[in-house]
């Protein structure tokens, strides 16, 4: 896909959404405002990224 043109880490879902699990694996050891969730599923995506302050894009 090329992905690891435009990012230096991102994480695929070994952890399925919406576990919370999956959000904060994916955040690793940065901080919530250091982050970019990406996707196309308003509850996936927008919703539950938001409830955890993280910043969703779709």
């Amino acid at each position: 896909m090329g992905i690891n043109n435009y990012f230096s880490e991102y994480y695929g879902e070994k952890i399925i959404k919406p576990n919370e699990l999956a959000y904060m694996s994916a955040k690793g050891n940065h901080l919530p405002e250091e982050c970019l969730i990406v996707g196309n599923d308003k509850k996936l995506d927008i919703d539950m990224p938001k409830s955890l302050d993280l910043k969703p894009y779709m």
